[in-house]
């Protein structure tokens, strides 16, 4: 029913319905997936200022989806949604400075002024990249105090990546009270979700059948490595030895 009714509004030129069709296709929901025919419907509104479809777009040509990859159209596309305030546009862009992507050279400082744009519009994914780079010391000084204040505001919108980052906070006592109890808490929100996968899933066994300082260290350890929170066969077999011993 929502596909007949973002196709039919979409048949009658509305930017939205044109969108959010485009988004029907990028997920396969309720129609073919087909990335194409997204990045048609993406680009066609995009030209009409729409910032959703020109921060889609964007994501798609950052990844090759359904165009060819071009990281300086993405920064291109980014950049004109940014000026229109758009906060998920100023996390990627923001993303784009802090690894010298799409001609842009490396940036931490830009990268943060981006991000605390879009964490100061309550954008939880803007304040899980402020927070993360208070807790790296990347772009401001290091302050673990303000970084768990922010994955916490974060986590009270339900982000799971910040959910994992805070528990981490809380079984370390960084930036807050040492509590296991705590971190347990935040790990299982996170796991629950099977948004932070293998990591949320050993921290939280590391916290309610270990107390794990050990683990705790080793998963810090393998986040903040990783941006993107991916671990490698080797670092999971550590973790499962680390959990089962």
């Amino acid at each position: 029913e929502a596909l007949r009714l973002y196709t039919h509004v979409a048949d009658q030129g509305y930017d939205a319905g044109q969108y959010h069709l485009g988004m029907c296709h990028v997920t396969g929901n309720g129609t073919a997936h087909d990335e194409v025919r997204a990045t048609r419907l993406f680009r066609k509104v995009a030209k009409q200022g729409l910032v959703e479809a020109q921060t889609s777009l964007a994501t798609c040509f950052a990844v090759g989806a359904g165009v060819v990859q071009d990281d300086e159209e993405a920064v291109k596309l980014c950049t004109q949604a940014v000026e229109q305030g758009f906060a998920p546009a100023q996390l990627q862009l923001g993303s784009y400075h802090a690894k010298g992507k799409g001609g842009l050279a490396q940036n931490d400082e830009e990268a943060v002024k981006l991000y605390r744009q879009a964490a100061d519009q309550g954008y939880a994914a803007g304040q899980h990249a402020l927070g993360d780079s208070y807790m790296r010391g990347k772009g401001v000084p290091l302050e673990d105090t303000r970084a768990a204040k922010l994955f916490k505001q974060a986590t009270e919108q339900g982000l799971a990546r910040a959910q994992n980052k805070l528990g981490l906070c809380c079984m370390l006592g960084v930036g807050v009270a040492h509590d296991v109890a705590d971190a347990a808490r935040y790990f299982r929100l996170a796991a629950d979700q099977g948004r932070t996968g293998f990591e949320a899933a050993a921290s939280y066994a590391a916290a309610s059948k270990l107390g794990g300082a050990d683990v705790s260290f080793l998963m810090f350890g393998v986040q903040y490595r990783d941006d993107v929170g991916k671990v490698g066969a080797p670092e999971l077999f550590t973790l499962q030895l680390a959990v089962s011993n």
